[in-house]
């Protein structure tokens, strides 16, 4: 027993350690990626979003030839909270996405700097940058008289000179050009190589002032001004390093002229437009979408997402703008690129594909197109919608058809965070619509519904809504698009929350701490009104015990646990049964 004496406050040691309680957090699974054409931004590397304002900041906004930007807009619009945007484009062979670029010369008229758009696309044919003295370069005056063969100045001041800068000597008549070496309080000094041909002795006159130079750059998303930068790679204000590590439209390459400083500056005071940029699009194949897998990195098209354990809805607004514009050669080659997509899904089981049936479909040819395709990680959407046009510059009136993928994405990830991926993801108006490319009737419905065709319809006085929430599988158990999303997240949420487990003593402790984890979790989703049932023991199980994991499993590194789930399911048929109820009256004659 401890011995206190006076009361105060005592800490003692704890001998052992103190077990943290561990416990599973829900994986979010509304991240949704959308792989297509963009005006400009990276090609083949994936780029998280959270706003249409990055988006714009990133890819440069609206379109009138793609798809994918009206898509993301519709994303946002309806409650969506973070994407991943993959760009394709052709990257070899003839219609390879280019930037835009353009030569400068210096004044003896060689190759010095090459001026290229950051991001291939036509956008960068729009760029035009001029080069000119800076605003306002560091000047001093001379405070003693220098003579031929001088190799340093007495200034009044060296504030803003750097060693390694060229500066320019001048009284008005004559100018001399020296790189400093040195760089003192009241002293500039530089190399006997650069000592003065001639001497400065008007005290008044004389000036020394650093050759810096101003590049202004006038692109279609914004206007930049790099000021007071020296052209010369070792300097600390080098020009190319500066506007590389700053700008967001250009980036530049010293050529490396042979031409001696400063006479290797490009001409000054001559805008240049950058030419010769392509976006890619024109030549884009299903290839190119579908992408290569070459390691960590390396990857591109639908192979990019491979790493990004969080994405768990993937768009492809922009097969359409491939038959419009690239070399698809025909509706298959749409039909390729979504049963890539369904076997990439069904391949990392932690998404779901969002698959749009081909503009200008009718319902005949709806149910066709959905008749190709059979998996549980997958939903076909039809009709394609009408949105305003956002690339019409404010015209009134002007609208648009969109396929429909982004704005169900936006609409399943504002339900994820107000209901839980359990809720359905339909009979909800959908924000930034103005109509639908078919007016589907009930008859119409009846048709593509019990097929797995979710419909878009509009309803007098209610807004146009998503009508159905099925997948492209034959397997009734995963018919429903929330049942398997809500899989799919206890799965990730398990697999994240149990990584403790790996290496920990293949025992009877490990399997029951594993066991009251899960317990919890799914006690927890049960209580949220994701699981059915009136106890939890008819909501879920789960069970991990000797029997799964006999001698032989455990010496073979294995640890097995089952779980058993009751979904809940969305009520797409509310039934009521209305009849008439007669009651007969008797009536008693009195007995006279």
């Amino acid at each position: 027993m401890s011995n206190y004496r006076t009361p105060d406050i005592y800490f003692e040691k704890q001998t052992g350690t103190i077990q943290r309680r561990r416990t599973i957090e829900r994986a979010r699974i509304d991240t949704a990626a959308f792989l297509g054409f963009t005006v400009r931004g990276p090609v083949n590397k994936p780029v998280r979003i959270t706003s249409w304002k990055s988006f714009e900041a990133v890819f440069g906004g609206a379109s009138g030839e793609f798809y994918l930007p009206a898509s993301v807009f519709g994303f946002f619009a309806n409650g969506g909270r973070e994407a991943v945007i993959v760009r394709v484009a052709r990257v070899e062979g003839e219609n390879a996405a280019t930037p835009a670029r353009a030569t400068l010369r210096d004044l003896y008229g060689r190759p010095t700097l090459r001026v290229e758009a950051r991001d291939p696309g036509t956008w960068g044919n729009r760029i035009q940058v001029r080069l000119g003295p800076a605003s306002r370069p560091p000047r001093t005056g001379i405070k003693a008289a220098l003579g031929k063969g001088g190799t340093e100045a007495i200034v009044d001041l060296t504030r803003g000179f750097e060693a390694g800068a060229v500066v320019r000597l001048t009284d008005g008549t004559r100018t001399e050009y020296v790189r400093l070496e040195e760089v003192e309080r009241r002293r500039l000094a530089w190399s006997k190589r650069d000592a003065l041909r001639g001497g400065f002795d008007d005290l008044a006159n004389t000036t020394v002032e650093a050759v810096e130079v101003q590049l202004t750059v006038n692109s279609p998303f914004g206007f930049e001004i790099h000021d007071n930068l020296v052209y010369d790679p070792r300097h600390p204000r080098a020009l190319a390093r500066a506007v590389n590590e700053r700008s967001q439209f250009v980036r530049l390459t010293d050529l490396g002229s042979r031409t001696p400083a400063p006479y290797n500056l490009p001409q000054t005071d001559v805008d240049e437009r950058l030419g010769g940029g392509t976006d890619g699009a024109a030549g884009a194949t299903p290839a190119d979408f579908i992408g290569r897998d070459d390691g960590l990195g390396n990857r591109s098209g639908l192979f990019a997402l491979e790493d990004l354990e969080d994405v768990g809805l993937i768009c492809l607004p922009d097969l359409q703008a491939g038959l419009e514009r690239g070399e698809f050669k025909g509706e298959g080659d749409v039909e390729a690129v979504q049963r890539a997509v369904l076997d990439f899904c069904e391949r990392t089981k932690g998404a779901v594909a969002l698959l749009d049936v081909p503009r200008g479909y009718d319902v005949d040819q709806a149910l066709d197109w959905r008749a190709r395709f059979d998996s549980k990680y997958g939903a076909l959407y039809y009709p394609w919608i009408n949105v305003q046009d956002a690339s019409s510059n404010g015209k009134p009136g002007a609208s648009r058809l969109v396929p429909p993928c982004g704005h169900i994405a936006g609409l399943i990830s504002q339900v994820d965070q107000e209901h839980g991926v359990h809720r359905a993801a339909a009979n909800l108006v959908v924000k930034d619509v103005l109509g639908t490319a078919v007016d589907l009737t009930k008859d119409a419905t009846d048709l593509l519904a019990p097929e797995g065709v979710n419909c878009f319809r509009a309803f007098r006085g209610r807004g146009i809504r998503p009508w159905g929430v099925r997948t492209v599988s034959s397997q009734t158990q995963w018919a429903h698009l929330n049942v398997r999303r809500l899989f799919i997240m206890v799965e990730r949420s398990i697999a994240e929350g149990c990584e403790w487990a790996v290496f920990e003593p293949n025992t009877w402790d490990t399997w029951k701490a594993v066991e009251r984890m899960i317990n919890g979790f799914l006690y927890q989703c049960w209580r949220d009104g994701m699981l059915v049932g009136e106890t939890p023991e008819q909501a879920f199980y789960v069970r991990c015990d000797a029997e799964l994991n006999p001698p032989e499993v455990r010496e073979a590194g294995e640890f097995h646990c089952e779980i058993g789930l009751a979904a809940v399911r969305p009520a797409e048929f509310l039934v009521f049964r209305i009849g008439q109820q007669a009651k007969d009256i008797i009536t008693e004659e009195p007995v006279s």
